[in-house]
């Protein structure tokens, strides 16, 4: 299940980079659009989910206009962190301490 969950993760962020830029500022309706080429049996409530989950990551951000697509490692370090549970990257924390208190531990 975990790893149905990341590959329809990867998928979507995989398309997203293939249609808009780094930088760029879009409504959740143009990612609801892109979720589902990436994957058309997607269930809206998994698509909300997605950008929700995604959209969390520390570095990603949305305001006022929409979702802005951060650089591409934003979305990268979140997936390492979601396949290796000994790094985590969310909003409002420094990885790096979180990442050092782990490896102090082991």
């Amino acid at each position: 299940m975990k790893h149905e969950k990341i590959t329809r993760y990867k998928n979507f962020i995989n398309e997203i980079y293939k249609e808009g830029q780094a930088g760029d500022t879009y409504k959740k309706s143009w990612l609801t659009d892109v979720a589902l080429r990436s994957n058309p049996k997607l269930t809206s409530y998994k698509i909300n989910n997605m950008i929700r989950t995604v959209w969390s990551a520390e570095g990603a951000t949305k305001n006022n206009t929409g979702y802005e697509i951060p650089e591409m490692s934003v979305f990268e370090d979140y997936l390492n962190s979601v396949t290796n549970p000994d790094v985590k990257k969310v909003k409002g924390k420094n990885a790096m301490v979180d990442k050092a208190k782990t490896e102090n531990i082991k």
